[in-house]
């Protein structure tokens, strides 16, 4: 009986003991703090022991719960800690002490001129943990939310972003302002239902640093449908290589035919816009740089024009050549002896067989030579037509590259204001000929073969597509033993522009 008393009261005192010390472990757990500061965005711990000071065994089954924590805004929070019968409170402030962050472009930025820009135009991307920036943009001492630069140059301007907190950050970024494209010839246009529609015809992308940029402009006609009456929009859009990019919207109405009587739609462009068109050598093409007959010819066709004027009695006709297109003038040459029959009005016929009817002036070179100038207004022929046409190339030194036996050819388009084309290949036979009973002394090409009637001021090239005459006469060659062809020279060009010149000078005066 003794034995188990005594069992009993070891039990009773290592019982004691147990639940002594463990009373004392958990009155030992200590809170390790009662506020504590996260930055936004930052993770909250769910270790018991980051909360709570204590022996290891014991806190580890502390039970830690954060749901009540939202890292993601600023602002107070509780954790709540439970372990066995205690529970803790502990404070969380959510902070946004990280200013935002700008990330500059890694290219090279350009703006169009007159354009308005957001701050996010001049940077890659802006981030902010807190998802609430406003940024705008700092530029001689005054802050803009959206600024325009009207002149071009070098810029620099500091980008600012600042969040809901406060915190702010900024960056310098340089830029250039240049011209955005220009896209021209975009029209509302009113079309017979189930008429074929070419959206890009007579459209032209110019751009004052790229030049002409026409085949990178790009057409959205998708829900265009020429079949069913309605109205459509087209959508004509082209960027540069600086990445500056414009866009025009034109209106298409698909009609009937009793409705389509009523509109009458006018399409030209404005002086300014075929300055541009001119400046970036819309209407110029580069000889080729080997001689090739078939690109040759379809090279110069576009600069082609032929002349016919009617009589009471008949007609008289010849050909001639585009020279210069201006904004204001159109130049042409031609020889004497077609116009002095054509001058007081007569049709101009263009390689696409549109005409104009035209009375001008025209200027001659000197005694001894043929070629001669006149001018029309540009704003006189056709928007479609002008767009497709090209001005012959002029190489002023020619002559000194030219060199007998040289392939030639003559080319009279709507010869005779027919639909005929009469393409005439000429070796060279003398690069200074004269015709005597002509006074023609010194001024001629000579080449093989004749031309006919209707060809005198017909555009004659070499294979590369220099312009190296303007046909005047056919008759015995200069040694009387064949036929040729002579042909006005072009080293007076330069004179005759002058001359035009100054005589509509001293008209205007």
């Amino acid at each position: 009986m003794k034995k188990w008393k005594r069992v009993l009261l070891i039990v009773a005192v290592s019982v004691f003991t147990c639940v002594l010390c463990f009373v004392i472990s958990l009155a030992a757990i200590i809170p390790k703090f009662q506020k504590n500061t996260v930055e936004l965005g930052e993770s909250v711990s769910t270790e018991p022991r980051d909360y709570l000071y204590g022996y290891s065994f014991i806190i580890a089954n502390a039970d830690i719960d954060t749901s009540h924590v939202d890292t993601t805004k600023v602002g107070q929070y509780e954790v709540h800690c439970d372990i066995w019968f205690y529970h803790y409170a502990f404070k969380i402030n959510v902070v946004d002490t990280t200013a935002p962050t700008i990330s500059a472009s890694e290219n090279q930025i350009y703006l169009a001129s007159g354009r308005e820009y957001h701050p996010e135009d001049f940077i890659d991307s802006v981030s902010d943990l807190s998802g609430d920036v406003q940024t705008w943009v700092d530029y001689g001492g005054k802050q803009y939310h959206n600024i325009s630069f009207e002149i071009l140059g070098q810029y620099t301007v500091a980008v600012t972003a600042k969040d809901a907190s406060g915190n702010v950050s900024s960056i310098n970024v340089n830029f250039t302002v240049d011209e955005a494209p220009v896209i021209i010839g975009v029209f509302d246009r009113h079309l017979l239902k189930g008429k074929n529609y070419d959206a890009g015809k007579s459209v032209v992308a110019i751009d004052n640093l790229d030049g002409n940029i026409t085949e990178d402009l790009k057409i959205d006609a998708a829900g265009l449908d020429t079949n069913t009456i309605g109205e459509y929009s087209v959508t004509y859009s082209v960027k540069d290589s600086y990445g500056l990019e414009s866009s025009r919207t034109a209106t298409i109405y698909i009609c009937n035919e009793n409705e389509i009587g009523n509109y009458n739609d006018e399409r030209s462009i404005s002086e300014e816009e075929l300055e541009l068109m001119c400046e970036a050598g819309y209407f110029k093409y580069e000889p080729l740089n080997e001689p090739d007959y078939d690109k040759t010819v379809s090279m110069i066709e576009p600069t082609l024009i032929d002349l016919k004027r009617n009589l009471s009695n008949g007609w008289v006709a010849g050909s001639g050549v585009i020279y210069k297109i201006t904004p204001q003038y159109t130049y042409f040459l031609s020889v004497e002896h077609v116009l002095k029959t054509q001058y007081q009005g007569t049709d101009i016929m263009f390689f696409d067989g549109v005409k104009i009817h035209e009375s001008f002036e025209y200027t001659t070179s000197d005694a001894d030579n043929e070629m001669s100038m006149f001018k029309v207004k540009t704003a006189d022929i056709p928007w479609d037509t002008l767009f497709s046409l090209k001005q012959i190339y002029v190489d002023y030194d020619i002559y000194s590259k030219l060199q007998v036996g040289d392939s030639v050819v003559a080319y009279a388009k709507h010869w005779l204001g027919r639909d005929v084309d009469l393409i005439r290949p000429m070796k060279v036979k003398k690069l200074t000929s004269s015709i005597k009973e002509f006074g023609l002394i010194n001024s001629l090409l000579e080449t093989s073969h004749n031309i006919v009637s209707g060809m005198s001021g017909t555009a004659v090239v070499d294979y590369k597509g220099n312009l190296v005459g303007l046909s005047s006469a056919a008759g015995l060659s200069s040694d009387n033993k064949s036929s040729s062809s002579y042909h006005s020279k072009i080293d007076c060009l330069k004179e005759l522009e002058a001359k035009m010149d100054k005589e509509a000078s001293l008209t205007v005066n």
